[in-house]
């Protein structure tokens, strides 16, 4: 695109790095828009083909994963909610979360950090969701000049619904079921009382600075 003007042409990368950009935009293109069908295609090979017509199976076909994902919808006034994370016992060896406002892919801190905070405090400090979350926000809402690459927007009324993806996500995650035992060695409570953790740990909550699980004979706190 840009072999012609010099301007441009000095921050090209190698071949496959501006490749690897292109299959990443594509991507996330076709996680957005679900209704289009996508077909990338590099010196003859076709290296990547999106036709499935709906979100939930759109966000399976582009991460190549063959988990069920945790479900969430929700609607409020001009919001609505749809996401679909991994469930908590895959191992998943990549971070991918993906955020959509009316199918354009941001980088919206707040709303981020809003699911990966509610996923920590229910699932424990082992778990980092994978998937993608969708908000169809009323356009007059969302303003898209914030940032010269167009990824970062901010949105009226941000820390309502900040507050309303917090409320959200931690109401269905209680009503879903609930698998988060895990085992925590005997160090990370090196200053406690206690001089010895041999039993399996259920993680219940985490503050700023503590972390709290349960066992059999009671409450365990590690600053």
């Amino acid at each position: 695109l840009f072999k012609w003007v010099p301007a441009r042409f000095k921050f090209l990368r190698s071949g496959a790095t501006e490749l690897s950009h292109c299959q990443r935009i594509v991507r996330e293109l076709a996680l957005g828009n679900p209704q289009v069908r996508f077909q990338l295609k590099h010196e003859g090979r076709t290296l990547g083909s999106w036709i499935t017509s709906n979100r939930k199976d759109r966000l399976l076909e582009c991460l190549k994963v063959s988990w069920k994902p945790l479900e969430f919808r929700a609607r409020r006034d001009d919001i609505e909610l749809e996401a679909f994370f991994s469930p908590f016992d895959e191992r998943i060896a990549r971070t991918e979360l993906f955020l959509f406002i009316n199918g354009r892919p941001v980088r919206n801190r707040p709303f981020l950090s809003a699911i990966r905070s509610v996923f920590l405090e229910h699932f424990g400090p082992t778990y980092e969701p994978v998937g993608v979350c969708y908000l169809d926000i009323r356009k007059d809402w969302v303003d898209v000049n914030v940032h010269p690459q167009k990824w970062e927007v901010r949105c009226l009324q941000q820390e309502s619904i900040y507050q309303w993806l917090l409320a959200t996500f931690r109401e269905q995650l209680g009503m879903a079921p609930r698998s988060s035992t895990f085992a925590v060695p005997s160090a990370s409570f090196s200053s406690a009382p206690r001089s010895r953790v041999q039993s399996m740990l259920r993680f219940v909550a985490q503050t700023s600075t503590v972390l709290i699980c349960e066992e059999d004979s009671g409450l365990l706190m590690a600053d």
